[in-house]
């Protein structure tokens, strides 16, 4: 058993720095891998990571990008060299506790079923953000309002899977045998935005659950990238919007997902 962890990256190197060294201190009590594909930054992030290469003390691979190819293709071209049993997609504006990775792992090989594993997102002050995604179906599948969202409720608190439609690849595990099916991230979806919904919707249709992992927790910072050009990013979700309405909206309207 092993895993690999994708970690696109675009400057912001102390906040990489943070995520890695979560990874690097969890309890995963099998072999691991890190994969860090640095997006052609223009800040410290080549030189230090760099630096952790040299130290060779890490299990850490680094993909330098020649140019700004963005979060699809970055984690595409990571997902062509995985050679591990599960995969972890992330963000590098996260904080894993220790347990996290672990908890994944154990709640994935128990349910067969299950296709992708999201782990439960908390603030900084480890305050839960949120974590159940529902698509909206039927007439109220509109192109501005298709997903629901909801904290998990007092009854479930407990539970060790909650079957959701959608997860955030903040920190998300799945495995090389889900991904051979179902292929990369749709490369149409662009730099990002409804990318990841697209990708739960094609596992389902694969015959897969999404589901969250209520005791496998992170904090996730948010959007540390995108905030240094936050019109673009409002452009390219309006834009990505769009897309994944053409490509799914039928189907939700129809029920037929």
């Amino acid at each position: 058993m092993s895993v690999t962890c994708i970690v696109p990256v675009h400057n912001h190197w102390k906040t990489t720095a943070e995520c890695l060294a979560s990874i690097f201190k969890s309890d995963i009590p099998f072999p691991y891998k890190v994969i860090v594909i640095d997006d052609l930054s223009t800040d410290f992030t080549a030189k230090f990571l760099q630096n952790l290469l040299d130290m060779n003390k890490y299990p850490l691979t680094v993909l330098q990008n020649s140019a700004n190819k963005g979060y699809l293709e970055s984690t595409n071209a990571a997902l062509q060299i995985v050679d591990t049993e599960y995969i972890v997609f992330m963000n590098n504006d996260v904080h894993l506790d220790k347990d996290c990775i672990k908890n994944l792992i154990e709640v994935y090989k128990k349910y067969p079923d299950t296709g992708i594993l999201g782990a439960t997102q908390y603030n900084s002050y480890w305050e839960e953000m949120s974590p159940l995604k529902f698509f909206v179906r039927g007439a109220g599948a509109t192109q501005i309002n298709h997903i629901r969202v909801s904290n998990i409720p007092k009854d479930l608190k407990d539970s060790e899977i909650i079957y959701v439609d959608d997860v955030h690849f903040a920190c998300a595990l799945t495995s090389k045998k889900v991904v051979d099916k179902v292929g990369p991230l749709d490369p149409q979806f662009g730099e990002g935005n409804y990318d990841q919904e697209d990708y739960c919707l094609r596992v389902r249709e694969s015959g897969y659950q999404i589901a969250v992992a209520p005791k496998a927790r992170f904090i996730h910072y948010g959007s540390v990238s995108v905030s240094d050009n936050m019109a673009y990013y409002s452009h390219l979700l309006d834009k990505n919007r769009v897309l994944f309405m053409k490509k799914w909206g039928d189907k939700l309207s129809q029920n037929k997902i």
